[in-house]
């Protein structure tokens, strides 16, 4: 390992004199698997190899970062996947620490796309290198009788928020953000790819804090605004911050709904009641490592035995 370090070490040098980068960029990009990966869409790239034997070249080689989750267990690589699976080959200790069904980030080199798919050399990222160099976001939500898919996302390079995406499903529509200067999401505009549907405007307000203040809810058909609704929000919180019970209020309407909340060790809301004319209902919730709510059971208090569960994976759409 000495040996290695001391080999890049001695090429940067030799290069720093024609590049003008400094000896600890260039030894930060030949040590770093993430900078040097792309992202990549398996299911797609399957796809294009599977009806064009003749593409497999153009990914064949490069490394790419990659979630999915643990289908099975060998000596010397999981698999990830089932319907379209990819072999992942991990250092011994590491495989012995995964489990089946657990959702890993990996970045490896991609081979053999033809006869055994494989990312080789591959390494497992921590929850807190994926924190910090990568965007999570949905792909699936799943439960109440539908299933809603994200796609084409598009991700600010500067502040890493998410701008724009899909939807498709249940209804199929264009997402549209744009945020304040504290990176808080400040407008959302859903627009129905059906005429009829009309276009959805959502407006927040932050209070000093950077909570939702107001939240404003308009419904646009044929350039007239059919609904329109405002939300005021207030909280109750902790000494160190922390919100234990929030309340909102639509003075239109006269409508109150009041939200009491349970965390984890990680600040993760593990538990949500709601409180509102129509009755008290609970919602639990589970998370994945990296911080992704991947689960919800919501119930009425009055009726626990009728639970209703939605489930969301997820996938990379960018890196920081």
């Amino acid at each position: 390992m000495k040996k290695m370090f001391l080999s890049i070490l001695i090429s940067a040098l030799l290069i720093v004199g024609l590049t003008g980068c400094s000896v600890f960029d260039l030894v930060k990009k030949a040590i770093d698997p993430v900078e040097k990966a792309e992202i990549l869409n398996w299911k797609s790239v399957h796809s294009k190899v599977f009806v064009n034997e003749a593409k497999a070249e153009d990914y064949e080689g490069k490394w790419y970062l990659y979630m999915g989750e643990v289908y099975s267990i060998n000596k010397d690589h999981c698999q990830l996947g089932s319907l379209t699976p990819i072999d992942v080959y991990l250092d011994k200790e590491v495989l012995k620490g995964l489990n089946k069904g657990d959702k890993i980030v990996v970045v490896g080199k991609l081979e053999d796309m033809i006869s055994n798919p494989k990312l080789t050399d591959a390494l497992m990222l921590d929850s807190k290198t994926v924190k910090e160099k990568l965007v999570l976001a949905k792909t699936k939500t799943t439960g109440l009788s539908r299933n809603i898919f994200y796609s084409d996302y598009k991700v600010d390079s500067k502040t890493h928020n998410i701008t724009s995406f899909k939807t498709s499903g249940t209804s199929n529509a264009t997402h549209k953000m744009k945020y304040n200067s504290k990176n808080n999401l400040e407008e959302e505009i859903v627009e129905y790819s059906i005429a009829s549907y009309g276009i959805e405007r959502i407006n927040y307000t932050y209070n000093k804090d950077d909570k939702i203040k107001t939240e404003r809810f308009r419904k646009i058909k044929d350039g007239k605004t059919t609904e329109d609704n405002t939300w005021h929000y207030s909280y109750k919180k902790t000494s160190k911050g922390k919100t234990l019970e929030k309340t909102t209020i639509n003075y239109k309407t006269n409508y109150k709904m009041t939200y009491i909340y349970e965390y984890d060790k990680d600040d993760n809301i593990t538990k949500e009641t709601q409180s509102s004319p129509n009755g008290t209902y609970t919602i639990e919730y589970e998370y994945d490592e990296f911080g992704n709510r991947i689960k919800e059971v919501s119930y009425n208090v009055l009726k626990p035995y009728y639970k209703a569960t939605t489930t969301y994976e997820y996938t990379i759409v960018a890196k920081k």
